[in-house]
């Protein structure tokens, strides 16, 4: 009778569902006419001034940049305007000129570098299709396009 209830027990428990509480991480997510890559900036700190995860979609390897420089012009609705630089190997390689209204909406991102001809505009927020086809590749990560 114990080993009946004890199996009982164990069959209850193995088909209990499991639920695991996680986040994704969220990104701003910007197209260009000029490149087939999404840029990805982190929307996690509220504080656009603070940017420190940035990655393209599909390779999601982080790039390191460091902040350069910040200029605000207007009134409440204020744009600010971010330069941060690139690094590989502690040396600069490229610039990422970032526009946010209020310090909220990412506004366009403009990438440059040496190696390029003339720089690559972001500036395209994501339709909704393929936001929800780039949110199924990277939902394998925990991470999703906003």
């Amino acid at each position: 009778m114990k080993v009946k209830i004890l199996l009982s027990a164990l069959i209850l428990i193995k088909f209990q569902p499991v639920y695991a509480e996680y986040t994704n991480i969220k990104y701003n997510c910007l197209a260009s006419t000029q490149s087939k890559n999404i840029l990805m900036l982190s929307a996690s700190n509220p504080e656009p001034s603070q940017i420190n995860d940035l990655m393209y979609f599909p390779y999601l390897k982080p790039i390191t940049i460091e902040r350069d420089s910040g200029l605000g012009v207007g009134g409440p609705d204020t744009i600010w305007y971010y330069s941060y630089n690139e690094k590989i190997d502690e040396k600069v390689t490229g610039k990422y000129d970032v526009a946010v209204r209020g310090r909220k909406k990412i506004l366009f991102v403009i990438y440059s570098s040496p190696e390029l001809l003339q720089p690559i505009s972001f500036t395209i927020p994501l339709n909704h299709q393929l936001k929800e086809q780039i949110n199924k590749k990277l939902a394998l990560r925990s991470r999703e396009c906003l």
